[in-house]
């Protein structure tokens, strides 16, 4: 994807988490869901810091949301890792402790 287009989905996936939080809320596995394409992105832009931030909060509500090693868990774990912070037990409770 050119900087472009990821930038025009960066504004889209913005609206779209904000609109899910609004409706589902901000701890529904759904925004989790795309809070991690939002974090996605911002990696694509070479904006790793926001990305990780961003993704943390998605695997966080993934993880409290869904069974663990649920396919969404994994994805926003790797996302995050591919953000440059892999999955950690020191910046989030970890569902089940």
């Amino acid at each position: 994807m050119d900087e472009g287009r990821a930038k025009e989905a960066e504004a889209l996936l913005r609206e779209v988490v904000e609109r899910s939080e609004q409706v589902l809320g901000i701890e529904h596995r759904n925004t989790g869901r795309s809070r991690t394409h939002l974090g996605r992105c911002l990696t694509l832009l070479g904006r790793n810091e926001e990305a990780r931030a961003q993704l943390i909060r998605a695997r966080d509500t993934v993880r409290q949301a869904l069974d663990p090693g649920h396919a969404w868990i994994r994805d926003a774990e790797a996302a995050l890792k591919q953000a440059g912070n892999g999955p950690s037990t020191t910046d989030a409770t970890v569902v089940g402790s």
